[in-house]
């Protein structure tokens, strides 16, 4: 199920309204219908969303953090100082390695390469 986790996170503002019970609102219903038709999710699997999306709760806060944010807010040439540094890329370097067995799944159950997943490169992306 971990690879709903993302899905969620990005439907559930999308779909919330003023109603709490996402599971319940039409785009939900719509969302169910692509999972399966779309990506062959089992019943088992449409359950845990519908749970997943119950029990989901929307934080206002945190939208605000996400859209203020300085990868959000600035441009790259202004980011990159801040952010692509030997510290970084050093503690980059360590996370890959530490999670180079979780990476290597990723890749094969997803096609995503780890350097991509942790953004390892010179050109940014756009």
């Amino acid at each position: 199920m971990p690879r709903l986790f993302c899905l969620l996170l990005m439907l559930v503002p999308a779909i919330a309204g003023a109603a709490t019970d996402f599971a319940t609102l039409p785009r939900a219903q719509q969302l169910y219908a692509t999972l399966q038709s779309n990506y062959g999710f089992s019943p088992t699997e449409l359950a845990w969303v519908r749970r997943s999306l119950g029990e989901a709760k929307e934080l206002p806060q945190l939208v605000q953090t996400e859209q203020n944010n300085k990868e959000s807010t600035t441009t790259w040439e202004t980011y990159a100082p801040i952010s692509v540094n030997p510290a970084n890329i050093a503690a980059g370097l360590r996370f890959m390695r530490a999670q180079h067995r979780w990476l290597a799944r990723a890749e094969a159950d997803y096609g995503v390469p780890p350097q991509i997943v942790i953004r390892v490169g010179h050109t940014p992306l756009r």
